[in-house]
């Protein structure tokens, strides 16, 4: 991860940054039970299942603070590379997508301690590597979980209004927050 800061004026900025993670999960398996002292297999419950998950971004964010107001802009652009296998059905699942995230924020001093802000962003939520594993699991005979290696990403857009109070011995925020999809 790397980020940087360079200060156009002294309320003027603009931030980069860039980030890469990688993460891999080997899940190896098996449900068993006890038999005359003896460990059996469920043939049904076992498999070994890989789970590799690239992450990538890149960003940049302008900020200006002018007398009572102060605004900012920003847009990530991140790619994703994941890869599922299973080595019980020798099912390999590639997924890979590149999306832009923009956001922004405005706010208003309508007096020295009370502020008023708008803000909005377009958010990612990835599947787990739980809920993409294509094999079932149980904790019991009654509770059984299967995961969908075709699982997609779920994109939001979040809406935010608010109003910021500043008192001696604390702040008072009440915000009202809106999250859907649109496009």
């Amino acid at each position: 991860q790397t980020d940087y800061v360079h200060p156009f004026a002294k309320n003027i900025k603009l931030e980069t940054g860039a980030r890469g993670s990688y993460r891999v999960f080997d899940n190896d398996f098996r449900v068993e039970s006890l038999i005359g002292g003896e460990w059996v297999p469920f043939d049904e419950f076992f498999n070994r299942f890989l789970y590799l998950e690239g992450i990538y971004a890149g960003y940049a964010i302008f900020s200006q603070e002018l007398k009572k107001l102060s605004y900012q802009v920003g847009l990530r652009l991140e790619h994703t590379d994941i890869v599922t296998e299973s080595e019980r059905t020798g099912e390999r699942n590639p997924r890979n997508y590149t999306n832009l995230f923009p956001s922004a924020g405005i706010s208003y001093k309508v007096k020295p301690a009370t502020t008023v802000q708008l803000s909005y962003s377009r958010r990612i939520s990835r599947p787990s590597a739980r809920s993409l594993q294509p094999f079932g699991n149980f904790a019991d005979a009654r509770n059984t979980f299967e995961g969908n290696p075709f699982l997609d990403p779920e994109f939001t857009q979040s809406f935010e209004a608010g109003i910021l109070n500043y008192q001696k011995k604390g702040s008072f925020l009440a915000s009202i927050k809106w999250l859907g999809e649109f496009w």
